[in-house]
């Protein structure tokens, strides 16, 4: 119980005392970070079915929550990687830099601005329970970037990489295997997750010394953005398929 009140304790807003704070022991657990996503998406959830209003608002808000409950912490961390990504010159300077550049601001603004789009047509289209999906995913992910980043040399964030490994991905998939229940595609999607995991802390790796808390919090929006994007992708090529065998 004290490793998963210390997840809650750093991921959540909820005030919860943890005796022995460790950033060592989030790592070495850190398939247990699933348990958030499940939190994540119960609130996600619960919340698109009590806000009886317009999809797109009710999409906004619930992304609001969901960011406000996790403090803004994955939110900060895609402002600070489109920074990164952006620069020309020392791309871990911009990372690291407190201000947030045009780089971070476009990244923080289209990738939320698709993640909510996405969660309005899942409202519209009665599709909620993808939502539910999305946000264990994005843990999924995370654990993905944290098994195959390198530590980077500095920042608190290297203390879950160092500690994260291949054993921790392989629970983290077991963890998330429930979801095939609701939805046989989320098969794909898991698959979908663990690269971007991957892609993220390859690019971490080679272009910004490593993986930190930053890049970590990035993969968990960016993940959003992406699996919703081919949820709906698939979706209307189903429908278009359907569509074009039905008219002979």
């Amino acid at each position: 119980m004290r490793i998963i009140k210390l997840f809650f304790s750093f991921f959540t807003r909820i005030p919860i005392n943890v005796e022995n704070f460790s950033l060592e022991d989030i790592g070495k657990n850190f398939h247990l970070v699933i348990f958030i996503g499940y939190f994540f998406g119960v609130i996600g959830y619960i919340f698109v079915k009590l806000l009886c209003i317009y999809p797109l608002l009710s999409s906004t808000i619930t992304i609001f929550i969901i960011e406000y409950l996790n403090s803004f912490q994955h939110f900060d961390g895609l402002l600070d990687f489109g920074d990164a990504w952006m620069s020309f010159n020392n791309k871990l300077d911009a990372l690291k830099d407190k201000y947030i550049g045009v780089g971070g601001f476009a990244f923080g603004f289209f990738i939320t601005l698709i993640s909510i789009i996405s969660y309005s047509y899942f409202i519209t289209n009665s599709l909620i329970y993808y939502i539910f999906i999305i946000e264990v995913l994005n843990k999924l992910s995370m654990i993905s970037c944290a098994t195959f980043g390198n530590p980077q040399p500095s920042g608190s964030g290297r203390y879950i990489v160092k500690n994260c490994s291949l054993k921790n991905l392989m629970y983290g998939l077991i963890l998330v295997l429930p979801l095939i229940l609701i939805n046989k595609e989320v098969i794909f999607l898991i698959i979908c997750s663990v690269i971007v995991g991957y892609i993220l802390s390859r690019y971490a790796n080679k272009n910004l010394s490593g993986v930190n808390g930053d890049i970590l919090g990035a993969s968990n929006e960016i993940n959003r953005a992406v699996i919703s994007f081919l949820i709906i992708f698939s979706n209307n090529i189903y429908i278009d398929v359907l569509t074009f065998f039905n008219s002979f």
